[in-house]
């Protein structure tokens, strides 16, 4: 684990959301893998999709962002941009979450490690080593912003890119009263 020193500074915060218990891969059709398993694709219908356990903003076990109305109404009140919010069809009042803008996660000097390299699809099965996290180019975490990272953490169908805010957007965040949220730093 990366530890803070004294000459690092927080700039921002990943959104960690606690689970939903819902499986959102699973019973999907039509998904796109390579030769040896590896998940290509997460593009899934969303018709039939339905959350477990119901908060302001939520995981599922398999590494999806969904948020509720609530959550929606939060960020754009706060100007929030750099996130879509699609419609659950089978759940009104909740969305799944997109995201529209990438940052590239500096995993040199946060220590991160790659575990069982597939060279048939240039993947791996597992990567390591998420928070705290570290970006390539601290500046641009300015105004009301989501982003997400380059890189994906976890392992198999769980693999994830981080959803990170800048520390205006994060303390905003953290005063709120939103349920199923975990706020973890972006340090420079």
């Amino acid at each position: 684990m990366a530890k803070k020193s004294p000459h690092t500074a927080r700039i921002g915060f990943v959104i960690s959301p606690h689970s939903n218990n819902s499986f959102f891969l699973k019973g999907q059709k039509n998904l796109k893998r390579c030769q040896c398993g590896e998940l290509l694709s997460r593009e899934c219908d969303l018709s039939e999709f339905r959350l477990k356990k119901k908060r302001d903003i939520s995981a599922s076990e398999d590494s999806e962002l969904f948020a509720s109305d609530h959550f929606r109404q939060f960020w754009l009140e706060i100007g929030g941009d750099g996130l879509v919010f699609e419609p659950l069809p089978s759940q009104p009042g909740y969305y799944h979450l997109v995201f529209t803008d990438i940052l590239e996660f500096d995993s040199v000097r946060r220590m991160s490690r790659s575990e069982d390299y597939r060279p048939c699809c240039q993947r791996y099965f597992a990567f390591v080593g998420a928070t705290p996290a570290y970006l390539k180019r601290s500046e641009a975490l300015k105004g009301n912003h989501a982003y997400r990272t380059d890189l994906e953490f976890g392992s198999g169908d769980g693999k994830s890119p981080l959803l990170i805010v800048g520390l205006d957007v994060g303390l905003k965040l953290k005063a709120s009263k939103l349920t199923g949220l975990c706020l973890d730093d972006v340090l420079a």
